[in-house]
């Protein structure tokens, strides 16, 4: 299975959503060199970020975002006096994460508008119409059924960490411990998920 409509995870805090076959559908393609571009809203940056996961994440992918999000993260973070904000500016300046303009055509502000998305989601949507990123990270559960049913790729933050861990960026061991981390800030059912995922793989 390439990246692409098969990079599939649900479920997540407050809601649960999965594949009607139980499974994350994370699958790494075997046939590209390339990092693949992952978009990502402030949910799951923040979470990645606060479990220690970004270096590993950056390792294996190449990590964007759209200019709201940065906004939320860092601007309003630091405002705030949340450490991650500080740190995730770090990433930024370091090039481990970059900010991807948005242009906003017609077409895509009335499907916008249509779907009631707003902020971070709303800019990710128009970043991977833009062609920004090829596969979406969010943890929203509305938004997750918004792009589902408009054929967008997307993995939540606990798929995330089984693609890296397929693409060698952590160990098993590592993987466990990250998702041990991520427990307390997903659905239990999505934990539960990512670590069959991990027992599944000979």
């Amino acid at each position: 299975m390439t990246l692409g409509q098969g990079y599939l995870g649900g479920g997540t805090k407050g809601g649960h959503s999965t594949h009607p076959s139980g499974k994350l559908f994370v699958r790494q393609e075997l046939h590209c060199n390339l990092k693949s571009m992952f978009g990502m809203d402030s949910d799951t940056l923040i979470k990645i970020t606060r479990i220690g996961a970004k270096r590993a994440v950056a390792s294996t992918t190449e990590l964007v975002v759209p200019p709201e999000v940065y906004r939320e993260t860092v601007k309003e973070g630091k405002e705030g006096g949340f450490p991650d904000a500080f740190e995730i500016e770090q990433n930024f300046r370091e090039r481990s994460l970059k900010v991807t303009e948005t242009p906003r055509t017609g077409e895509v502000e009335a499907m916008v508008r249509e779907l009631g998305m707003k902020g971070g989601e709303a800019d990710l949507f128009r970043l991977f119409r833009a062609q920004g990123c090829r596969v979406v990270v969010s943890d929203d559960q509305e938004f997750l059924d918004l792009v589902r049913e408009l054929g967008v790729p997307f993995v939540t933050s606990s798929a995330l960490l089984i693609y890296v861990w397929r693409m060698g960026g952590v160990g098993r061991d590592e993987c466990v411990k990250l998702l041990e981390r991520l427990r307390p800030m997903v659905s239990e059912e999505e934990y539960e998920l990512s670590v069959r995922e991990l027992e599944g793989e000979n």
